[in-house]
This record gives structure tokens, C-alpha cells and sequence, in this order.
């Protein structure tokens, strides 16, 4: 039988790359970097 991780409610909010800058390394080691682009709003090129 395994668990399942459930990630806290705050793990899905967006943050301000000011407060990023201020977390530890421990803190911000499983943050994922999201630009904002989807595959239907990539940059023209």
C-alpha cells in the first residue's frame, strides 16, 4: 500500500520573484518557474 502526497493548498499559489529571491534554498528547491506561456500563447517567432 503507498500514501499519496497531497501538496498543501499554499504549494499552488503564485508568488513575486521579490519574496522568491528571499526564500532559502530548502525553501524554494521544489518551486517549478512558470513563464506563462501555454502552447497556445507561444511568442511569435
Amino acid at each position: 500500500m503507498t500514501a499519496e502526497i497531497i501538496p498543501s493548498a499554499w504549494m499552488h499559489q503564485q508568488i513575486t520573484a521579490e519574496l522568491y529571491d528571499t526564500l532559502s534554498v530548502e525553501q524554494s528547491r521544489d518551486i517549478e518557474i512558470v513563464d506563462g506561456y501555454g502552447p497556445e500563447r507561444l511568442p511569435p517567432t
